[in-house]
């Protein structure tokens, strides 16, 4: 399982569950999973109803105490004409979630900058390349140690390399997509420093 690590008392604590509808018409979204549907095994709802924004896709852990939670939902797609309770799909996601102590002052998440924004679409034609240039930078003065990234296949990565002496690091990714690609890809990323 994917770990998000979170300080505990640091006003980190929210998480946002990248979401997508291929055509962009449908309502997406998320729920607890339901042991009743057979949906999470023995991780069912290990955290507090009302963390979950539903429509939002976006989970608060502020409220939980330290330790570490299996997190276990379903992303589901509904018709945004009429008030069907009935998803097209349903999807399951698992991970696991670290709220940890440290004598340590709060740190900053790293920041990541790149000509895309967050949640933006970009169109590639198949057979053809795209490329983006990913910086990151940490306020805390701490080293960049990766850039990861949940991508499409097919998708390189360069090397984490820094700028100069500065405090941002950067890696090029580029994607041809293959006539077997056609549809919506996913690619996330985010940048981890020493501390996180």
């Amino acid at each position: 399982l994917p770990v998000i690590r979170i300080q505990y008392g640091c006003g980190q604590g929210t998480v946002h569950i990248p979401v997508e509808d291929a055509d962009g018409e449908d309502i997406i979204k998320c729920r607890w999973a339901q042991e009743s549907n057979q949906e999470c095994g023995e991780v069912c709802q290990r955290l507090s109803e009302n963390s979950l924004d539903r429509l939002q896709c976006t989970l608060n852990v502020e409220s939980a105490g330290v330790g570490t939670y299996i997190v276990a939902l379903q992303i589901e797609d509904f018709s945004s004409v009429g008030s069907s309770d009935t998803p097209y799909s349903s999807v399951p996601l698992q991970f696991a979630i670290d709220v940890y102590s440290s004598s340590q002052q709060c740190a900053e998440l790293p920041q990541i900058f790149s000509s895309q924004s967050d949640r933006s679409r970009v169109f590639i034609m198949t057979n053809s390349t795209w490329t983006q240039k990913i910086v990151a930078t940490s306020s805390n003065g701490s080293r960049i140690s990766e850039i990861i990234t949940a991508s499409p296949s097919g998708l390189r990565k360069s090397n984490l390399t820094q700028i100069g002496n500065s405090s941002q690091w950067y890696i090029n990714v580029s994607w041809t997509p293959s006539n077997t690609q056609l549809g919506p890809h996913i690619f996330c990323y985010a940048a981890v420093d020493r501390l996180q």
